[in-house]
């Protein structure tokens, strides 16, 4: 996450307007990035999560590119608030399963808990869902990604190269740290269906890119194309899967990151990303 940021920052000049009010939106997302991925409170981990997102929604409206930039700011925000809105329902949901005298929202505390007492089926019924879509839609699952390839095209280079290389990956992490351990039963209800809708990632999304004329949405497309492996990792439900999603997300992270600042330096030079 801080090599990305610091990439993010060296492909920065350019901004040329409001600098000083992007570098701090740049330096918030990169504090909410860290202050996610390092918390074990899962109100932390939400809030940092929600911390780095409010200024994608800013930079891509302040500082965007393209005759779609309004359009891809209001789908971005509809989207990543609907799904942060459900991934907050289901956290809430899983707080109130704790008897009242040891509710926790201590991550390894709650891991503890479910391994002693398992969680009843219908809960789980109710919670996996929550977890799956709003999670699955912050990491641009198939049918709900229109969002993603748009809103990297329309974004400043630094903001893309943190998002999709980033804070795309704290979806995935979710469903690995709470959905996955806390729920199995439903996680093995659910993971065929989740093998069909990453399929729609992997075979259609690819396909679109192969399509695309402008470099910055081909470049979206396939970065929503490999969130399908990702998907099918954690739907393998095995450790092979599961180990093979974590490389994805690392894997991905650095080549997302790359591309997209390769596609700022290639429109500098050329003055086109046709």
């Amino acid at each position: 996450g801080a090599v990305v940021v610091f990439a993010a920052v060296c492909v920065s000049r350019e901004i040329k307007t409001r600098e000083k009010e992007f570098y701090i939106l740049l330096l918030m997302m990169g504090g909410g990035i860290l202050g996610a991925f390092a918390s074990l409170d899962l109100f932390f981990f939400y809030f940092f999560h929600e911390l780095a997102l409010v200024p994608t929604f800013i930079m891509i409206g302040l500082w965007g590119k393209g005759e779609n930039k309004n359009f891809a700011t209001f789908q971005i925000t509809l989207y990543l608030s609907l799904g942060a809105l459900l991934v907050l329902l289901g956290l809430l949901a899983l707080y109130l399963q704790l008897p009242a005298p040891i509710r926790t929202l201590d991550l390894v505390k709650l891991t503890q808990y479910f391994k002693a007492h398992p969680m009843p089926q219908a809960p789980q019924r109710l919670i996996f869902p929550l977890l799956l879509f709003g999670f699955g839609i912050l990491v641009s699952l198939w049918p709900f990604h229109t969002w993603a390839p748009l809103g990297y095209g329309s974004a400043p280079t630094a903001t893309a190269m943190i998002h999709a290389g980033v804070l795309k990956k704290f979806g995935l992490y979710g469903l690995i740290r709470v959905a996955l351990p806390f729920m199995p039963d439903e996680a093995q209800h659910w993971a065929n269906i989740l093998s069909v809708l990453c399929l729609g990632n992997i075979l259609y999304c690819g396909l679109v890119a192969m399509r695309q004329r402008n470099l910055n949405l081909l470049i979206g497309n396939s970065s929503v194309a490999h969130m399908g492996f990702a998907f099918l990792g954690i739907a393998s439900l095995s450790l092979i899967g599961i180990t093979g999603t974590v490389a994805i997300m690392v894997a991905h992270g650095f080549l997302a990151a790359l591309t997209f600042s390769l596609s700022v330096y290639l429109r500098d030079e050329v003055k086109t990303l046709d």
